[in-house]
């Protein structure tokens, strides 16, 4: 029962409300984050197709590479968004499992109270119910393993080559051509559906 009363004393509303409102924060903070990153992109682009023109292969393949840094973390941030948007969810779910178990436990109380008989099996199913659902959160190693991710972009030559015939196209007036996707917009694209934001 001791470990029951400690979590229900930690999920109290005040410290829930402000560890949404701090992700929330972060949340914003890396929308913003990759928006600045998807306008740097573009300018780079605009100086690789410029310095195509001009005939500077070697500054175009320069900023080509640029682009494509950008790009790949661009989206890295926002799929570290997305996991964070995540965890909001889940938290506010749990939220309201604890609200709601809290409300039923006082009502079997109440009960239980009434026939002065206290089952503590019960309570040990509603504790052990709780941890399981707490283990389901294993999301803090996803959220580390994304922000080690995002730290620093590579660029293979391949996605060089598509940079650079991308940059090529777009400088002589042609119409561009995007690359396939790569898997990091496919993980940001399959994200955004589950969580209905996309």
């Amino acid at each position: 029962m001791g470990t029951l009363k400690k979590f229900m004393r930690w999920f109290k509303k005040d410290n829930v409300d402000d560890l949404i409102y701090r992700l929330q924060s972060l949340a914003n903070s890396l929308k913003f984050q990759v928006r600045m990153l998807e306008r740097e992109e573009r300018q780079t682009r605009m100086q690789a197709i410029k310095y195509k023109k001009q005939g500077k292969d070697e500054a175009a393949r320069m900023y080509a590479a640029e682009m494509v840094k950008f790009r790949k973390s661009a989206l890295m941030a926002d799929r570290y968004r997305l996991h964070i948007v995540k965890l909001i969810a889940q938290i506010k779910r749990a939220q309201m499992t604890g609200r709601m178990n809290a409300v039923l436990a006082e009502v079997a109380g109440t009960l239980d109270g009434i026939s002065a008989a206290i089952d503590a099996e019960e309570i040990a199913k509603n504790a052990d119910m709780i941890a399981r659902k707490i283990r389901e959160f294993e999301i803090e190693g996803e959220i580390s393993g994304s922000a080690i991710e995002a730290s620093s972009p590579e660029v293979s030559p391949d996605e060089l080559d598509a940079a650079l015939k991308e940059i090529t196209a777009a400088a002589k007036g042609e119409p561009v051509e995007i690359s396939a996707e790569d898997s990091l917009e496919k993980e940001v694209k399959e994200l955004e559906k589950k969580l209905g934001t996309g």
